[in-house]
């Protein structure tokens, strides 16, 4: 079924602005020197936990099966993954936060939140709890960010990324990746999780709730092994190459809308 019924091409904005503002007045925010960019302490682990269940409780729950019919499949594909990288397109407003809320037991952490969002006062600390960090937006604070990073995974710790780097919501197509979380990957010898989102047509009760807009299903495929090509240009490039077609490939087989 091919309806291009909300092409992000018809948008003036370009492949890697955002294409969604909120509407909620933020504070100016700066990255300052030595700023901890993720939070893995036992404690902070089960206050994120805690986190979690109250948001799926009184939030997430009614988004996923009252507005978007939201469901995650392929669970069973995270099982025995520790210290990974998920790669990811980015859709819609909530789409991090219906997943990881949807994963339960299972530790993600997202380094993919704007720095401007840190300016929202307490949403900014509930982004946190959940695992977001914000992205640097100067080398040095990027040196940091990096050697972070690099920490994290060697630590097992799984870090998802939305390489298309913007959101532009309910794209009907996979955009072009950027190397961030390929490289992170590559460095630390990490496997890659391909994860994406697809959009469907409304059944039942659900063509009057969602108005003509569609349903939404994440699927996370199986890992990703990197393959050492002796050249790490011509492994990035290969890695990136690959798992673009993998995520390109099962949104257009199983999606209701893409692109022509």
């Amino acid at each position: 079924m091919n309806e291009n019924y909300f092409d992000a091409d018809k948008s003036e904005k370009n492949e890697n602005d955002h294409t969604y503002e909120s509407s909620v007045k933020r504070k100016p925010y700066e990255i300052k020197k030595g700023f901890k960019y993720y939070r893995t302490s036992k404690i902070f682990k089960l206050l994120s936990k805690i986190a979690f269940f109250l948001f799926d409780l009184f939030c997430a729950f009614w988004l996923k099966k009252f507005r978007y019919k939201y469901k995650v499949i392929g669970k069973k594909n995270l099982k025995k993954v520790h210290g990974a990288v998920l790669i990811s397109n980015h859709v819609f407003k909530y789409d991090a936060a219906l997943f990881l809320s949807s994963l339960k037991t299972k530790s993600i952490i997202y380094p993919t939140m704007l720095k401007e969002n840190m300016g929202y006062g307490f949403f900014s600390l509930c982004f946190r709890m959940a695992g977001a960090s914000p992205i640097p937006d100067g080398i040095n604070q990027f040196k940091s960010f990096y050697r972070q990073t690099i920490s994290l995974l060697e630590n097992k710790e799984n870090i998802l990324f939305f390489p298309e780097a913007s959101m532009h919501e309910y794209a009907d197509h996979i955009r072009p990746f950027k190397h961030g979380g390929f490289r992170f990957a590559m460095e630390t010898n990490k496997i890659i999780v391909p994860v994406v989102t697809t959009f469907h047509k409304p059944k039942g009760w659900f063509k009057w709730i969602r108005k003509g807009e569609p349903t939404l299903t994440t699927t996370i495929l199986k890992p990703y092994v990197i393959e050492d090509l002796g050249n790490k240009k011509l492994t990035l490039e290969k890695a990136m190459k690959d798992v673009y077609e993998i995520i390109s490939s099962y949104y257009l087989e199983n999606s209701d809308y893409f692109k022509n």
